[in-house]
């Protein structure tokens, strides 16, 4: 058992160590969302239990927002409190540690369920088998996605407590294992839940000589029971999130009409070879658990010590979960009626479970089969291998079809050893045991390579590089009172989409499958870069923006980031370079009651949706679109345009690289420039301007995102401003440009309006917000937060109703006066779910204490029958009073007979000799 656990915890801490992962190295595993989003909420999650802090709310994550819902997504899982021994500088360490514990424990725990199944048989093939699951093709291409892999760890411990409950009648563990798949992660319990009602019969079918219809309808009521109550138990997470999703993009796809299958049977084999390619964006599904499944599974239906029953239960599953992947409908299905963005069949560590199972019991059984059957299974594979070669279309790479037939082969070998009796016991094991742990070390090491390869990953020195200086000038700014109470700050270079939140400030880039959608669309109108669906980033920020949405400060944590230009620089703040926004506005100002009716319409053009914005607010727009002087293009053409509905170029085909060309020609020197730029790829953008005073000409580039506003500088019309927006691999489309100015009487004016009457927060805390404000008309008092039914508002003691503004931001009709404000949170549909969770959690501490006082009352009465009978003279049995078949207390049914679905040692025919 201590093997199940080392052999994977091992492989892949070595694998680590290859990659020269830190401490061992440079580098760290932070990679996609790892990189983006989990970690940066892990962070979060580590400093609010420090802290003291709720874990309901943040305000580090898009302008406020639900954390109870983002942890119970993304941080839910219990191994993710050993971060709280790791200082966050050492972060990432904490994280590949943890990948590697549970990597072990998914070992583990699979040993247990496979010894449970084969008699409590315990060797070094039971250890080599886990060691398979744990390390199967999902789990090396997806090690970075720690969201989803307690699922994958404690299925096998699910399935044990199933067969507890179905063979020795024993809940607790089941219900307790089911509890935490389900609290770790709801989406990925989802697939674990279906998977067992499909499952249970199999798993009834193993455990029971002969079927009865009272023992399967004991079966299935306890089934449907204790799964219902494990998932009643995690209620207190799941309602609240499941409530918070209803506005997300996770939940607004509709049935698939397209029933056509997406992939066939031959290349999906391929999936099966050592070293397959990590499928994460796209491709067919990471089902890679041995190229010994490919040998062992054929024998598997040809087994005669197998029952058929199981034959046809293992296979049902299999040809379900295969046309899950092949089926659009299916996959629709499995993944929760939602489409998946990117990160394909994140279901099919489902097949690696149940094809290690089936092939173990092959294993078990060889020597059941004749030389003739194997050799057919051994040559059958060979000769797939090298028809894949000739026939596959994008399948695997030469190297991976070689790597996997030459295996084919040595087990070929060692096989022979085994059936042949061409050596002793000990060899027989050692080599074919070696043959399996070898395939796991060099798969792991060249897959996880791959995704290193593929994916990076980067230096592990700057990820929240300067995090406690950045919190420790925040903290003494609202400290001091002198900038409020509520700071917001955004942090460059914005590499991190939850940079925010790793660095634990207040701001408004946030990345989240739990995003509200609405707010999202109404960023994207505002031009902050965005995904459209579930994230929103710095890029883009103005300083209009910025003073609307009360940034306060940009921190540059390496003094050579691009920045948007028009805020002062902040002398003497150590080692960190700060701009100050002395503009930005409060959490909450008085603005015009039309703000109510205000609709975002058109996203591609954000300095008008701007402008009509900042009119709905009661003041003037800002904004004043500019002509572009047309220059020298490559592969691009312009073919209308003018300054209110932007400059059109046409890409015709897909280029290596394409360019555009142009010269802003603004109407008011010294105003700041800005141009937005609609494209699938986002442009570099080169400036090139000429000193009027020596003519030296200065050529300045910046990087940019898609969809975002991009600040151009101050304009001069002696300096000859030039842009160019280069592609290295532009798309075939239409690109719009779009210009505008902002003049500093315009911005001047749009502070003096809505400056008038600002919220003064006095107090807030996670889940709080007080203060007090001074109206001068009744109007409604706008609030920065992104809207949540979870907030409520009292307004001098009396509750108050928050309105929903642009369907993004949140509202309070104030009338004039003096009035302080006490708003608070709780995420909609805590309290219900915690109650289904308290009542789940009572029943099921009566279920399982109830039969305990039974036996105790039973032995009590026993013993004093046997006293009494002793002092009277009387010989009393105690079995007449206990029969040794005594009946459960839960049920009036007998206890049924232990698994026999493996034969007893003496009738293996030779296979203690594996």
């Amino acid at each position: 058992m201590w093997l199940s656990f080392l052999i994977p915890f091992l492989i892949l801490l070595s694998t680590f160590i290859v990659q020269g992962v830190h401490p061992f190295g440079s580098r760290m595993i932070l990679t996609v969302d790892l990189y983006h989003q989990y970690a940066p909420f892990v962070a979060e999650l580590r400093d609010k239990i420090l802290s003291g802090d709720s874990l309901f709310y943040s305000w580090n994550v898009g302008l406020g927002t639900n954390f109870l819902a983002i942890f119970a997504n993304y941080a839910a899982s219990p191994l993710n409190l050993l971060i709280l021994l790791f200082p966050q500088r050492l972060l990432s360490d904490g994280i590949m540690l943890i990948v590697c514990l549970r990597a072990g424990l998914t070992g583990l725990f699979f040993a247990m369920m496979l010894r449970d199944m084969d008699n409590r048989r315990e060797d070094l093939f039971l250890s080599c088998f886990s060691a398979m699951y744990a390390l199967c093709g999902w789990v090396l291409a997806y090690f970075w996605n720690i969201m989803w892999l307690d699922a994958v760890m404690l299925l096998p411990l699910v399935v044990l407590g199933l067969r507890r409950l179905m063979r020795d009648r024993k809940p607790l563990l089941y219900c307790i294992s089911l509890f935490f798949v389900v609290l770790s992660n709801y989406y990925a319990a989802f697939f674990v839940c279906l998977f067992l009602v499909i499952y249970a019969p199999v798993a009834y079918a193993q455990i029971t000589p002969r079927f009865r219809i009272g023992s399967l309808w004991s079966s299935f009521w306890r089934f449907c029971f204790y799964s219902a109550l494990g998932g009643a138990m995690a209620a207190i997470l799941v309602y609240p999130t499941w409530t918070a999703l209803q506005q997300s993009s996770a939940t607004g796809d509709a049935w698939p009409t397209d029933y056509s299958l997406t992939q066939n049977l031959f290349d999906f084999l391929g999936r099966f070879f050592v070293a397959g390619k990590p499928n994460i964006r796209d491709g067919m599904a990471n089902v890679y658990c041995g190229v010994i499944i490919l040998i062992f599974i054929p024998l598997f239906f040809l087994c005669r010590r197998i029952r058929l029953r199981e034959k046809i239960g293992y296979g049902f599953i299999v040809a379900v979960l295969y046309f899950s992947f092949a089926s659009k409908l299916l996959n629709f299905i499995w993944h929760g009626l939602h489409y998946p963005n990117q990160i394909p069949y994140r279901e099919a560590f489902l097949m690696s479970f149940v094809l290690i199972i089936m092939a173990y019991k092959v294993l078990r059984n060889l020597k059941s089969f004749s030389i003739h059957e194997i050799t057919l299974s051994l040559a059958v594979i060979l000769a797939y291998i090298v028809l894949y070669e000739k026939f596959s279309v994008d399948g695997e790479k030469i190297w991976a079809i070689y790597l996997s037939a030459a295996f084919v082969i040595l087990y070929a070998a060692a096989l022979r050893l085994i059936m042949y009796k061409k050596a002793g016991l000990k060899t027989q094991k050692y080599f074919l045991a070696g043959l399996l742990i070898a395939e796991l070390l060099i798969g792991t090491q060249v897959t996880v390579g791959t995704v290193a390869y593929n994916e990076s990953f980067t230096n592990w020195d700057f990820y929240g590089k300067k995090s406690d200086e950045v919190t420790a000038f925040i903290d003494g700014r609202e400290e001091s009172g002198e900038d409020g109470t509520f700071i917001r700050a955004e942090v460059y270079p914005a590499l991190i989409s939850n940079q925010t939140s790793l660095y634990h400030v207040k701001g408004v880039s946030c990345f989240s499958s739990t995003a509200d959608e609405s707010f999202i669309q109404f960023m994207k109108s505002l031009g902050f870069h965005n995904n459209g669906i579930n994230g929103v980033r710095n890029a883009g920020l103005t300083k209009v923006t910025a003073s609307l949405m009360g940034i306060h400060y940009l921190i540059d944590i390496n003094g050579t980031s691009t920045l948007p230009g028009g805020f002062a620089r902040v002398e003497d703040t150590g080692n960190l370079t700060i701009f100050e926004n002395t503009d930005a506005l409060s959490v909450g100002y008085m603005v015009s009651p039309d703000v109510l009716d205000f609709v975002t319409i058109n996203q591609n053009n954000p300095f008008n949706t701007t402008d009509k914005f900042l009119e709905a607010l009661g003041t003037d727009g800002v904004y004043n679109p500019e002509v572009l002087l047309p220059g020298a293009t490559e592969n691009a053409s312009m073919t209308s345009g003018n300054g209110e509905s932007g400059y059109i170029y046409n890409i015709p085909t897909d280029a290596q690289a394409a360019s555009i060309e142009f010269e802003p020609n603004a109407r008011v020197k010294g105003e700041r420039l800005y141009i937005y730029v609609q494209s699938t790829k986002a442009p570099n953008v080169i400036l090139t301007t000429t000193d009027p005073a020596t003519g030296k000409t200065t050529t300045s580039s910046q990087e940019t995102r898609t969809m975002q506003i991009i600040d151009i500088g101050t304009y001069d019309p002696e300096a000859d401003l030039k842009v160019k927006l280069s592609w290295s691999a532009a798309s075939a489309g239409q690109v719009v440009v779009y210009c505008a100015s902002l003049t500093d009487d315009s911005y001047g004016n749009m502070l003096q309006d809505l400056s008038q009457s600002e919220l003064t927060v006095t107090s807030y805390d996670t889940t709080h917000l007080n203060g007090t404000i001074d109206v001068p008309a009744d109007g409604v008092m706008l609030l920065t937060v992104a809207y949540d039914l979870g907030w409520t508002a009292r307004v001098d003691g009396e509750s108050a109703e928050i309105v929903s503004i642009g369907d993004a931001l949140m509202g309070i009709k104030l009338s004039a006066g003096h009035h302080e404000i006490a708003m608070s949170y709780k995420p909609g549909g805590f309290d219900t779910g915690a109650l289904v969770s308290a009542a789940a959690f009572t029943l099921l501490a009566l279920l399982a204490a109830v039969p305990a006082v039974l036996e105790k009352r039973r032995k009590k009465r026993a013993a004093a029958l046997v006293a009494k009978g002793t002092d009277s003279g009387v010989f009393v049995n105690e079995s007449d009073s206990a029969p040794e078949n005594s009946q459960n207390p839960l049920t009036s049914e007998q206890v049924p007979p232990a698994d026999t679905s493996v034969p007893d040692p003496e009738d293996r025919d030779g296979d203690e000799e594996l």
